[in-house]
């Protein structure tokens, strides 16, 4: 049968649309008969729409439910969580509470009638289209909010619908509606929300609807790349490990522990490159290695601006960077206000490391709402930078943490300070004539904007040898930065190595105090008049003690530590251990197995020393507290004083071991576990016999190093993160991974950047320390290593524990 607009009706039964019907509205939703019955009468307002309803009509209109019956579905629903399964409900709830005002012959309940016949017929169907009736039920529940960017869907259906009764051109105008709105938001014409994808969802369910459409499981033909398990190049390891230990792994798994999202994330992935949009020149834009894709080439040119090659026509010589200071800084002396104003922009980002576009932001703002160009409680101007760290929330940990700051200041120039006084505004066109300027007079060819912004961490990084300082100093952010989560570092560290960079800078500018400018030549020689030539080089030391010697900035006082907020004082940390090694001792002599009252201390105290042991690990190799780690035994190689551990995720393509030196004391310490593990089995294996210690599988690495009871299920586990909280209890309520935290703080400036890295996981990618190409020496890496870990253990006072099982 066919309507007045010639659409084919699709006939159904009284009990194949009830069937139907509750499917749409199970039997175990809230109100389920109601709404049923609600359905069914809302369906016959439009009889002639998809279905042939005739027969069925009735002269009474649908009887709606209560709005306490609607604010009740809507609340069963929310609390259920059941959105999915309950959606025509849901959507029925909201719309009848929003319109109940309104007659049902009104343009609203019919675009409703005949938008459940669309529901009904897919559900018809039984097939995976199912999951688009959850959809349009979100399309109309959202579109019912008039503060949403969404509210015009609605109002748009509603108008399709009631122009035409025909189902067909229904479909072609909604589709028409998609089309406009796709074009609206490529051109920009339109706030992008993803209104046209939005749309699109319901033009797809119409056509499956209308046009009866079967559904067609998408297949994924795997390729030979993701069929075939690539081979693990381990040559690099070949000298410590077997083929056995080096195919352990953790797979790709959700993180269970309390440490922050952010920083799990940034710890697992290598560091983002900073520089993936880099621009070549034209001289080099067409080398045989920018020939490739350009996603690709800009990655491999990131990785190569790591290194000092002579190719690298990203960074200028030290002479060029002087040169290049030495001129910004004469027009900010001499020029007029314009010109001085323009070079300022350059020269702070000489200075800070910032973008030149992010300077001019900066500056083009009240000094009330400046971000890092700030006015500190001196009333000087000063460079904030605020390292993101995890916050830590925890209040009784709070009073202890080391670092006293997550930010540190930079003093600036007066000449400069005097300039940022006002804002101002320096157009592009403006900075980019300068530029050019300066490549001419320089006689830089490549020379860009690029050149002035990378000038602060080329030097500290490559000249005074601190990569952690430089991306510190010039405010680069945590993710592209992982070792910033975890340092809680010296500020007197930072500004001594800033110092060192602007002496670098300005060597060539200020050689003696006879060589920097009062403020203009020409009245250099009336203060030489005024003062005698001892006070007036004081005053030019004042003046310009940036360059001279570090001023003292209010803002960093009574600040020694900036940085991570998880590692502890020292002094608390070197207690917290004492605590766990006299708990271990506490049982010595004091032994009992009581099966009256269910208590054995000889358990109490193995789990207390495997407690001691992991943190003993923890704080020793810096690892990543995870399931299952540290390992197997036979991950431990005591002949050549080395470790192998894979804490990481793995992910495709990605070898996530690496070696790390095992200090002197951890050496004794497992070797000291490992005589108590025998002693213990020995003793505990032929009491219990239905929870006996494997000693045998963890001797010959089956199960992991470290067990602890359990009493829930009863019997050895390994242990894991939620166990230590479990065995901590209220003793130390604090983040997973915070002796992580506390060794690299430990470690920061007294080992060289590239170990503590290495022995992080923190390494750029290809430029791991055991990668096969590296060019780095091992035995220097594991010496000096092990040298400073052992002194960590002199630091924090780390005793060896005494166990005595016998007697």
């Amino acid at each position: 049968m066919e309507n007045e607009e010639g659409v084919r009706l699709k006939h159904m039964s009284v009990e194949d649309v009830s069937l139907v019907i509750k499917r749409l509205v199970p039997d175990d939703s809230p109100l389920a008969e109601q709404v049923q019955a609600l359905v069914f009468e809302l369906i016959l307002l439009s009889p002639k729409y998809l279905l042939d309803m005739q027969e069925f009509i009735s002269s009474a209109d649908p009887i709606l439910l209560s709005d306490d019956d609607f604010q009740a579905i809507i609340s069963m629903v929310k609390t259920n969580k059941n959105t999915e399964a309950w959606a025509v409900s849901y959507m029925l709830a909201q719309f009848a509470t929003d319109q109940k005002n309104k007659l049902f012959t009104d343009a609203y309940w019919q675009f409703m009638s005949k938008y459940l016949q669309i529901m009904l017929l897919i559900a018809q169907s039984d097939d995976n289209h199912y999951k688009k009736i959850s959809k349009l039920g979100v399309r109309v529940r959202m579109a019912l909010d008039t503060d949403s960017s969404q509210a015009g869907i609605l109002k748009q259906l509603i108008t399709i619908h009631a122009s035409s009764n025909n189902a067909y051109k229904n479909l072609n105008d909604i589709e028409a509606y998609e089309k406009s709105k796709y074009r609206e938001e490529k051109d920009a014409s339109a706030k992008t929300d993803n209104i046209a994808k939005k749309i699109g969802e319901i033009r797809l369910a119409y056509e499956v609807a209308i046009k009866d459409k079967a559904f067609i499981e998408r297949e994924r033909r795997a390729s030979r790349q993701d069929s075939e398990p690539k081979n693990v190049n381990d040559t690099r390891a070949a000298r410590y490990t077997d083929e056995t230990t080096r195919l352990i792994r953790i797979a790709d798994y959700e993180h269970k522990d309390n440490v922050a999202r952010p920083e799990n994330i940034a710890d697992d992935d290598p560091p983002a490159l900073l520089d993936n949009d880099y621009a070549p020149p034209r001289a080099v834009a067409k080398s045989s290695q920018l020939q490739q894709f350009q996603v690709k080439t800009n990655y491999l040119h990131s990785k190569r601006n790591q290194l000092l090659l002579p190719s690298n026509t990203r960074v200028l010589p030290i002479l060029s960077y002087q040169i290049l200071f030495k001129k910004l800084w004469d027009v900010v002396i001499k020029g007029d206000l314009s010109e001085r104003q323009v070079a300022t922009v350059l020269l702070l980002s000489l200075l800070s490391g910032r973008q030149i576009n992010v300077i001019a932001s900066e500056i083009s703002t009240n000094k009330s709402q400046r971000q890092f160009l700030v006015e500190d409680d001196s009333g000087e101007t000063i460079i904030k930078n605020t390292i993101n760290v995890t916050l830590n929330r925890r209040g009784k940990i709070k009073p202890h943490i080391k670092s006293d700051s997550n930010y540190f200041s930079l003093p600036l120039p007066h000449s400069i300070q005097a300039i940022l006084q006002y804002k101002f505004e320096v157009k592009k066109d403006v900075i980019d004539e300068l530029l050019k300027t300066l490549k001419s007079d320089l006689v830089l060819p490549s020379f860009s904007s690029q050149h002035i912004e990378s000038a602060l961490a080329f030097i500290i990084k490559h000249e005074i040898k601190q990569p952690l300082h430089a991306d510190m100093i010039t405010g680069v952010e945590v993710e592209h930065s992982s070792p910033l989560y975890y340092t809680s570092i010296e500020i007197s560290s930072l500004l001594d190595t800033y110092q060192s960079a602007l002496k670098i800078l300005s060597d060539r500018c200020f050689k003696s105090f006879n060589d920097i400018y009062f403020h203009k030549i020409e009245n250099t020689e009336v203060a030489s008049k005024i003062l005698n030539l001892k006070s007036h080089h004081l005053y030019q030391g004042y003046r310009y003690s940036c360059f001279i010697k570090m001023p003292i900035i209010a803002s960093n006082i009574n600040k020694k530590y900036v940085g991570s907020e998880m590692a502890l004082d020292d002094k608390v940390c070197s207690n917290f251990f004492s605590l766990l090694n006299a708990h271990v001792q506490d049982y010595n002599g004091h032994l009992i197995r009581d099966a009256k009252n269910g208590r054995d201390t000889y358990i109490e105290q193995f789990n207390a020393y495997s407690l001691w042991l992991w943190h003993i690990i923890q704080i020793q190799t810096g690892i990543r507290p995870v399931n299952d780690v540290p390992g197997y035994l036979h991950q431990f190689n005591f002949m050549h004083d080395i470790y192998w551990v894979s804490d990481k995720a793995i992910r495709q393509g990605d070898d996530g071991g690496r070696l790390i030196p095992i200090s002197h004391f951890l050496k004794i310490a497992l070797q000291n576990y490992l005589i108590y593990l025998k002693q213990f089995a020995s003793l505990h294996n032929p009491i219990y016999p239905n929870h006996q210690l494997r000693i045998e599988e963890i001797l010959q690495s089956r199960i992991p190093l470290l067990q602890v009871f359990s009493y829930n299920p009863k019997g050895f586990v390994a242990i894991s993160p939620g166990r230590i909280r479990r065995l901590l209890g209220s003793f130390l309520t604090h983040q997973d991974n915070w002796l992580r935290h506390q060794l690299r703080s430990m470690l920061t400036n007294k080992v060289d950047e590239v170990y503590i890295c290495a022995l992080f996981g923190h390494e750029h990618a290809d430029q791991e320390m055991f990668h096969p190409m590296s060019s780095s020496s091992i035995m220097p890496y594991k010496s000096t290593l092990a040298a400073h870990l052992d002194e960590v253990v002199q630091e924090l006072q780390l005793k060896q524990v005494e166990v005595t099982l016998y007697g």
